[in-house]
């Protein structure tokens, strides 16, 4: 699985898991993806490719940071909410 925050600087407000090999764009491009919510956890969010190349705010993190960007989504969302 291959990860997507748009932190930097500052703190992350998303976080996108593409479950596909670091290899291959065309299996990349299919492959099925998602969107990390505060309430909900993991959610399908099929349009993360045509986000992540078009945006140009997304870049790819560890999955051992992971964690971090979530905690990060999470103070922001309980500030606000």
């Amino acid at each position: 699985m291959l990860y997507y925050s748009d932190g930097g600087p500052g703190p992350a407000s998303k976080l996108l898991r593409v479950d596909a090999e670091p290899e291959g764009f065309a299996q990349w491009r299919a492959a099925p993806a998602s969107i990390w919510q505060v309430k909900g956890g993991w959610q399908p969010y099929p349009q993360a490719q045509n986000e992540i190349l078009q945006s140009g705010e997304f870049f790819m993190i560890d999955a051992s940071q992971v964690e971090k960007v979530q905690g990060e989504i999470t103070k922001q969302f309980n500030a606000f909410h």
